[in-house]
């Protein structure tokens, strides 16, 4: 089947829970796409890709020049996918611009992990590890990500590499946030992290334990993965300020 003419493609496709299909659907087809777009002069491909590049542990600033340390398989699948992709563009004379955000929250996406703390916030059951203020989030909202592809389509002669596009918030201001949106008023607790740790080591062996070596990592995470390439570059600015997207956000669950 000829495929209709085209000045660019953005690829946002992206399995993300069946292993068995994250080959197929984040490396070969995507592939096999742009092998059939090789003799359109002028084309433009926006690869999707993930900070999860980046690996579950990585420094405290990351640029996007930070060495990739995937860990799981959907992680290695989009680092693979997005080398893999890339290097074929530049064989094949197609300009490839690659996007990285960072944890996509908005109404209707199915990351449930924001939505799960947020819940334990609204019961007053939430308690942050350490220094709430210190933990940065990386959460993106999706009329963010909306926005950075498009500056990518339209600056598609000067978007050059990679990008990634991320908003600061620290965990302590995601529960205030979330805390005015609820009506909730209640004193945010901190437990110190090595006895969480062991808890999580011993609870560890029983099935749906619900403190978990991840869990901790998440809520005591403090690495940033910074904008300012896109900021600098293509002139991004978020579409609403982070506080108020996530208050949003909390307004639009479920009761």
């Amino acid at each position: 089947m000829a495929l209709p003419q085209v000045e660019a493609v953005v690829n946002a496709a992206g399995e993300l829970c069946d292993p068995l299909r994250m080959q197929a659907v984040n490396q070969d087809l995507p592939l096999a796409l742009v092998e059939r777009l090789a003799d359109r002069p002028g084309l433009h491909w926006v690869q999707l890709s993930s900070v999860g590049v980046y690996g579950p542990k990585p420094p405290e600033l990351v640029a996007e020049s930070t060495a990739f340390a995937p860990r799981g398989a959907y992680e290695t699948s989009k680092a693979e996918g997005e080398l893999r992709i890339a290097e074929r563009c530049t064989a094949l004379g197609i300009q490839c611009s690659v996007l990285r955000p960072s944890n996509v929250f908005g109404e209707g996406m199915p990351n449930q992990s924001l939505r799960q703390l947020l819940g334990m916030v609204r019961r007053g059951l939430f308690f942050a590890i350490g220094e709430a203020e210190k933990v940065q989030m990386n959460y993106v909202h999706m009329e963010d990500v909306a926005r950075a592809v498009a500056l990518l389509l339209a600056n598609a002669s000067t978007a050059s590499g990679a990008y990634i596009v991320n908003s600061r918030i620290s965990l302590a201001q995601v529960v205030a946030t979330a805390q005015q949106a609820f009506g909730v008023r209640q004193r945010l607790w901190s437990l110190p992290e090595l006895p969480l740790r062991i808890v999580a080591r011993v609870g560890g062996v029983l099935p749906g334990f619900p403190l978990t070596a991840s869990r901790i990592d998440a809520l005591t995470n403090r690495a940033f993965y910074s904008p300012e390439k896109i900021i600098r570059e293509l002139g991004f600015t978020p579409v609403r300020e982070v506080g108020e997207q996530l208050a949003g956000y909390c307004r639009s669950l479920p009761r």
